[in-house]
């Protein structure tokens, strides 16, 4: 027998109080500072108080002693609560002494969500004063060996991306929509890779999800802990970290066909290799995918002409230092290259494109990531210190607009970008009936922007030039405090002080900015557990984007200043006795003052400025249901987002609903598990349907784009450490304009449509080792 990790090993003074099963749970994680979850919804039960210094695994085992429960470390600092294993049934041909039986056992309970979680403070998701949705692993496997960003918005009612097409996507959150165009502007939603920031203005690298823990969509604006930016939220991706006593591995391999499109194929693997037992391990994770295209182009070799090719890697290496101390040095690399852009514009098939020249893109992004964890006093020390480096290079076909850039005939736009993002942040924190954590943070994100119109004959000519540095130092604190008879208390803020240095050449006068803010963001929560299956939440919190220059357009209306979101949402979580029925719901508002937004000047280029003032308000909802065999789902977003009133010399559009974002999102999830031979077989599927939504806020491209829904049907089947996997996507075969844009230059003249990604049908295997 393997002796325990050195996690479980080191020694803590624990304290337990008297209570239900799940704050015991929680208040264990934060003195541990480890991450337990379970999956499904815990028995109400209680247990009785102790404390004492001892190992987590005493702790654990004390903890669960008197229940049916049993607790797996699964990581480094991740445990998770199961049912104790039955034991193996009797071939009733051998008897007692006959083989055991290899049907694996199904969960006597609802496989819901994760109920604890180490964030920058250990949260149970249940009784956390705010808006999250957790995505597991397991959620993500009907998507295929690969999945990337697009897999996680279908499993979100808050969540939209604009479908330009892989690695030129925005993402928005809870109707924080400000443009479906790639500016220059701070994304509204911010992706984090672990514990680092790895996006400032940049588009979605769409990250491929591949032996991931979890993600975290946290809704609404997330300033005081995550800093300027994220208005709509944080799209957090937690890797699954190495283990230091077990070897394990996997590799999954997937073929797809799209009906009237073309074939891919999708690889992955997965090793984790202790090196020195309960010190030191290494986990390897590598992919490749080849998509299949739809799109059909005039060129000679237009058909199906957006096919994508993807390659990553992902290294980490955990070494656990001393009791209670550990670092971890990660590294990823994903190089993304989609051949063709996937809008359509043709008078023929749905799915034709009029032009010869191809738009190819590239989204490349490097990281690396140190992470030192340790115990000091009892106060749970946090470093991250984490660099990105991310080259975003873009053609588009600009030959419509040749003449108001003074050339005839064919003509190419070459965007090309390189960001850089640096994150340094140490915190603290600890407490149990009073939690706090207080932290220092520097953000670095630079942005380096050349453009070019290529003629086919003569020279290229530099049409945008910009360099823009934005940096931002702060300090954070946060508590939160019992008030006794289920109410508790949280309050945060963030002292910050911003600068944005940004310098234009265009082949014109330079043109320079430099801005230096300092402000504090607010951050307030009242919630009440009156039962272990009702609470109730009242959240306010708000988020700051710094000024600066757009690239393009008149050198006189370069800048573009602030803005700033403030949000109000009030929530209520609810569970049946039995725990098999569950209801999520939240209304909340948003004041979106000064909205940054991209907007199309008539050459076809892309500038920013200040559109006016928003509201958002909606109310969304999920109730679930879940059986031994069966889990239900359906839930919907509504929001009415508006611009309220324009910036001085704009004109209001027609519809003044913010652009992209719909005015209703939802969905219906259905889940089969039963026993079949020796092996268990699963049957789901997914309906998803997305209200109408607006293109632009400028009036002249003020589209309307049409509500669309789809279904997926996926089924698996698991035999030992063998699993066979089958879906088809867009069953029912829409072809939907999604999103109605694509290239900018030919946008004014005649509407453009981005097609539903047509009906595919995958089959995969999937094996782990041992």
């Amino acid at each position: 027998m393997n002796p325990p990790a050195a996690a479980a090993e080191a020694q803590h003074s624990i304290v337990i109080a008297s209570g239900p099963l799940d704050a015991a749970l929680l208040s264990l994680a934060a003195q541990t500072g480890v991450s337990i979850g379970y999956p499904g919804a815990l028995p109400q039960l209680r247990v009785q108080a102790f404390r004492g210094r001892m190992t987590l695994t005493q702790a654990l085992r004390r903890l669960l002693r008197d229940t049916n429960l049993a607790a797996e470390q699964t990581g480094p600092l991740a445990w998770r609560i199961s049912a104790r294993r039955p034991e193996r049934q009797r071939d009733t041909k051998g008897g007692s002494g006959g083989k055991a039986s290899q049907v694996p056992p199904v969960a006597d309970g609802p496989p819901a969500e994760i109920i604890v979680t180490a964030t920058k403070r250990a949260d149970n998701y249940q009784t956390a004063a705010l808006s999250a949705q957790i995505v597991t692993g397991l959620d993500l496997l009907p998507s295929g060996a690969a999945p990337g960003t697009s897999a996680v918005a279908a499993l979100s009612d808050a969540m939209i991306t604009s479908n330009i097409g892989p690695g030129r996507n925005r993402s928005f959150l809870r109707g924080v929509g400000d443009s479906p165009f790639n500016g220059s502007t701070q994304a509204t939603v911010a992706v984090e890779l672990g514990e680092g920031r790895i996006t400032f203005n940049a588009p979605d690298p769409d990250l491929r999800l591949v032996d991931v823990e979890r993600i975290e969509l946290l809704k609404g604006p997330q300033g005081p802990l995550h800093g300027t930016g994220a208005l709509g939220g944080v799209y957090r991706i937690v890797p699954a970290s190495p283990r230091t006593d077990v070897f394990q591995g996997e590799a999954a391999l997937a073929f797809e066909g799209l009906s009237g499109g073309g074939t891919g194929v999708t690889g992955s693997a997965m090793a984790n290799l202790p090196l020195k037992q309960d010190r030191l391990a290494l986990r390897v994770v590598g992919y490749a995918s080849r998509e299949p295209g739809w799109i059909d182009t005039d060129a000679p070799s237009g058909s199906n002409s957006n096919a994508s090719r993807t390659r990553g890697a992902r290294l980490a290496v955990h070494w656990s230092l001393a009791p209670d101390w550990s670092a971890e040095l990660s590294g990823l690399v994903q190089l993304l290259h989609v051949a063709d852009s996937q809008y359509a514009n043709g008078s023929g098939s749905v799915y034709h494109r009029v032009g010869a020249i191809a738009e190819p893109h590239d989204n490349d992004i490097h990281n690396g990531q140190l992470t030192i964890r340790g115990d000091i006093a009892g106060a749970k020390l946090v470093s991250v210190t984490s660099w990105t480096v991310h080259e975003v290079d873009s053609t588009l076909d600009a030959s419509e607009a040749a003449p108001l850039f003074g050339v005839s005939g064919p003509l190419r736009f070459e965007d090309d970008r390189t960001y850089h993002v640096f994150n340094q942040e140490v915190r603290l924190s600890g407490g149990d009936r009073l939690r706090w954590l207080a932290g220092v943070s520097y953000l670095s994100a630079t942005t380096r922007l050349l453009a070019e119109v290529q003629p086919v004959t003569g020279a290229p000519s530099v049409v945008g030039d910009l360099n823009e540095t934005n940096a931002e130092l702060a300090a954070f604190a946060d508590l939160s405090m019992s008030l006794g008879h289920g109410w508790r208390v949280d309050a945060g803020a963030r002292l910050f002080r911003a600068s944005s240095d940004d310098e234009r050449r265009d082949g014109g006068a330079p043109r320079a900015r430099n801005i230096r803010h300092t402000g504090t963001i607010p951050n307030f929560a009242l919630s009440w557990q009156p039962n272990a299956r009702q609470f109730f939440f009242l959240h306010y919190a708000s988020a700051f984007r710094p000024a600066g220059l757009t690239p393009f357009g008149p050198t006189a209306q370069a800048e573009f200043e602030s803005d700033e979101l403030k949000s109000f949402e009030a929530g209520t979580r609810l569970r049946s006795a039995d725990g098999h029925m569950s209801l999520n719901a939240t209304a909340y508002f948003a004041n979106w003052n000064h909205i940054q937004s991209d907007y199309l000047l008539p050459n076809g280029l892309i500038g920013t400025r200040n559109s006016g003032t928003g509201r958002i308000y909606g109310i969304e909802a999920q109730a679930g249901w879940n059986s031994r065999h069966w889990h239900l789902e359906a839930g919907v977003d509504v929001q009415h987002a508006r611009l309220e009133s324009p910036e001085p010399g704009l004109a209001m559009p027609a519809d003044n609903s913010l652009p992209v974002v719909p005015k209703a999102k939802a969905h219906f999830t259905w889940h089969r598990t039963l026993i079949l031979g020796p092996g268990q077989l699963s049957l789901g599927g997914r309906l998803n349907w997305t209200g109408a939504s607006r293109l632009s806020l400028d009036p002249a491209l003020n589209r309307k784009i049409a509500p669309h829904s789809r279904l997926d049907l996926d089924a698996s089947y698991e035999l030992g450490a063998w699993t066979l996997d089958a879906a088809v996507s867009n069953s029912l075969g829409s072809h939907a304009d999604t999103f109605g844009y694509g290239n900018p230059f030919s946008l004014a003249l005649a509407p453009q449509r981005t097609p539903m990604r047509p009906r595919g049908i995958r089959i995969g295997i999937r094996k782990k080792f041992p």
